[in-house]
């Protein structure tokens, strides 16, 4: 266990000298030292050195906690079994497990108090595992873990009564939470390996753990979480530290402790989420600031805790989905499959296509995993139809994260299976009927690209073609339909932003060209390309049209032309020829003002982009077979070298 193994080292162990032990290890001395303790905290705060006191005192135990082995190790001569107790161990051990749980018997009475027992208990779990305390005695252990869960809810409730207030500075509280979340993982890592405790009292713990974090970081009714004046004053703000990085220890632990519990806290989530989506559709319908920021906050966290709940954390490696998550979405499609027969394939990816529907019209019946990352496809619905005036930052960076995130690494399909991966056809089909014509162009032109690149998983050619024409083939409809218009001159005003939004997906088909899929694209879209450079002169006055058709090109020669065969690439050589010739004609005679920044020079760039990605390919200085008749068409404008 990685974190424990790092907190072992990083934590200096009590090494008291060996001849200490026999002083040490008198038999009325640790729990005289735990009388002493609750003795000096049941004092009067006001009464004299109580503070030193105290701090002697939990200095004392936090010591013994961390008991090096080498004291307690057995009288020379006798050897000890790997991962076995020594006798001294066991009594010393004993001893303490009986202080300690007297000790955390009632909530400690002040922030200090808490820091120190969180700062005990995780010292004592790293150097004795949960493991070794139950075959010390079994009904400590398993009172050690009851008692332990009190005491997390009470640091809970008190950790976020502190964060609330924002007049004070102390944040003892949080810190103890800090301590006593770490206990938990230790925890639930030995219960996983060793089935230590009885797995309902384990489950029990773990379940009132996890939600009364969860209430306390939602507000009412759901949660307990107040929210004061100045907080709905604040939430739109920039902080210094956003919630996932100060509240990132809390997260990874509240997380991994919800995937002990995947059934009750998967569906909690998915019923609080489809609430809250809910509520934040009547909030913006009423326009209601008071009632929203609330909303955002809830949805905020919800985001937050799920992500750390059904997904590693990422902290420099790529995020996985956890072991328990994956095994329990497994059998609730299992179940389902023998309840009501096969699920309709990719139910999360139909989101995309049915995204809005309503949260009540899920089935019951549903994976919880998927309901969630469904209705997260429904909450960025709201933010797509919503004006950004109205929603809130922090939420959209938190949906944005959860989706990065845990859609990569949930969704990510095997290679093998590109071909029959019904997903994949679906938004296939869905690009086929134009679904994606609301998306921004850059998401259109992202997503042809993605989908042109994954042919390279089809063998056979045919295959490649067919699927290449039902993704390109709408797009190249839609503009020659708009180039044969008899108005399309007479209307440029119209149609030009028509040609400017169609270009861009073409562009995307074209990156993602690759060497198996070269000549197929080349030749579905030759066509387009002799037709768009009579476009530049009607449309020289549009720069936005000039740069779609320009930057089309020279993405064209760098990804096809250099990959393209000899007898392919004349062609190629024409239209690309063809453009440069309809640029020069409109900008002869032009002269540049001293005055003009560089960045007005975009078209000419684009054109010196295209010039370099012909003169890249080498077939200039290549023997022409034969000729066509395009030699002496072409002759005073360049012409190829023999």
């Amino acid at each position: 266990f990685c974190r424990r193994i790092v907190s072992q080292v990083e934590t200096v162990s009590f090494r008291p000298p060996k001849d200490w032990a026999d002083l040490i290890f008198q038999d009325g001395l640790v729990p005289f030292l735990f009388e002493v303790y609750l003795h000096v905290f049941a004092l009067p705060p006001n009464s004299p050195c109580v503070e030193d006191l105290r701090q002697s005192a939990s200095l004392c135990l936090l010591q013994l906690a961390s008991l090096s082995d080498e004291v307690l190790m057995l009288q020379a001569g006798e050897r000890r079994e790997p991962g076995i107790l020594s006798q001294r161990s066991q009594q010393f051990l004993k001893a303490f497990m009986e202080g300690f749980l007297k000790v955390i018997e009632r909530p400690p009475v002040s922030g200090a108090q808490a820091l120190n027992l969180g700062a005990i208990l995780r010292r004592l779990l790293i150097f004795y595992a949960p493991a070794s305390i139950a075959k010390t005695s079994i009904d400590a252990a398993i009172l050690l873990l009851q008692r332990m869960s009190s005491l997390t809810l009470s640091l809970v409730q008190a950790a976020a009564q502190e964060d609330m207030d924002a007049s004070s500075d102390d944040h003892e509280f949080m810190e103890a939470l800090d301590k006593i979340l770490e206990a938990w993982l230790i925890i639930s890592h030995d219960f996983a390996e060793s089935k230590i405790f009885p797995r309902d009292v384990f489950q029990s713990c773990c379940l009132q753990v996890w939600d009364t974090y969860l209430q306390c970081r939602l507000c009412p009714p759901n949660g307990v979480r107040a929210m004061t004046e100045g907080d709905l004053g604040e939430e739109m703000k920039e902080q210094d530290e956003t919630d996932e990085v100060r509240f990132a220890g809390q997260l990874t632990c509240i997380g991994h402790i919800g995937r002990k519990i995947p059934a009750h806290s998967t569906s909690l989530l998915e019923t609080l989420f489809a609430s809250q989506i809910s509520a934040l559709r009547l909030g913006l319908a009423s326009n209601s600031s008071t009632t929203l920021i609330p909303v955002f906050e809830d949805l905020h966290w919800l985001l937050l805790i799920s992500l750390t709940t059904l997904c590693t954390p990422g902290d420099g490696e790529a995020p996985n989905i956890p072991g328990d998550i994956m095994d329990f979405s497994i059998k609730a499609h299992r179940e389902q499959e023998q309840a009501k027969g096969p699920v309709a394939p990719a139910p999360a990816l139909e989101g995309l296509e049915v995204i809005s529907s309503a949260p009540s019209d899920f089935q019951a019946s549903q994976d919880p995993v998927i309901k969630i990352f469904r209705l997260t496809f429904g909450l960025c619905e709201v933010f797509v139809k919503t004006p950004p005036a109205s929603m809130s930052p922090q939420l959209g960076s938190s949906l944005l994260k959860f989706l990065s995130r845990f859609a990569a690494c949930f969704l990510i399909p095997k290679e093998e299976l590109y071909p029959e991966s019904e997903a994949t056809w679906m938004l296939l089909n869905s690009a086929q009927k134009g679904s994606f014509a609301s998306l921004p162009p850059r998401a259109q032109r992202n997503l042809l690209m993605c989908f042109v690149r994954s042919l390279c998983a089809l063998e056979q050619p045919q295959d490649k073609k067919d699927a290449l024409s039902k993704i390109v083939s709408p797009y190249l409809n839609s503009l020659a339909t708009l180039l044969e218009s008899p108005l399309l001159v007479k209307e440029k005003d119209k149609a030009s932003p028509q040609l400017t939004l169609l270009l861009e997906p073409i562009r995307g088909a074209i990156l993602g060209t690759t060497h198996s899929t070269c000549s197929l694209i080349h030749q579905l879209i030759l066509p387009l390309l002799d037709r768009l450079p009579h476009l530049i002169v009607p449309f020289a006055d549009d720069a936005l049209l000039m740069e779609a058709i320009l930057d089309l090109f020279g993405t064209y020669v760098e990804t096809i032309l250099t990959q393209l065969p000899q007898d392919e690439a004349h062609d190629a050589f024409r239209v690309c020829l063809n453009t440069v010739r309809a640029y020069a004609e409109v900008n002869r005679n032009t002269r540049s003002r001293s005055n003009e920044k560089d960045d007005e020079f975009g078209d000419l760039a684009q054109v010196i982009r295209i010039l370099h990605g012909i003169l890249y390919r080498d077939f200039f200085t290549t023997t022409i077979p034969e000729r066509t008749g395009w030699e002496e068409e072409n002759r005073d404008s360049w012409h190829p070298r023999p």
